[in-house]
């Protein structure tokens, strides 16, 4: 999840490598195509659905694109 998950922790290490603030992260493509699958796994027993920035698929996607 990108609000408390891998996800937030790959945006973040991104974010302060832009500002000049770290060294490049590690390249994580590979682990963000299994993030979707954990984050619907992790979701799947609230019955609250996906889709939502911070707790859903959409950071995760985001995060992808970028």
């Amino acid at each position: 999840m990108l609000y408390f998950g891998a996800a937030g922790v790959i945006w973040a290490l991104d974010y302060l490598h832009s500002e000049g603030e770290t060294a490049p992260p590690p390249d994580f493509e590979e682990a963000l195509s299994d993030l979707l699958e954990a984050t619907r796994a992790a979701v799947a027993p609230f019955n609250l659905g996906t889709d939502s920035l911070l707790m859903g698929d959409a950071g995760i996607l985001l995060l992808d694109w970028k």
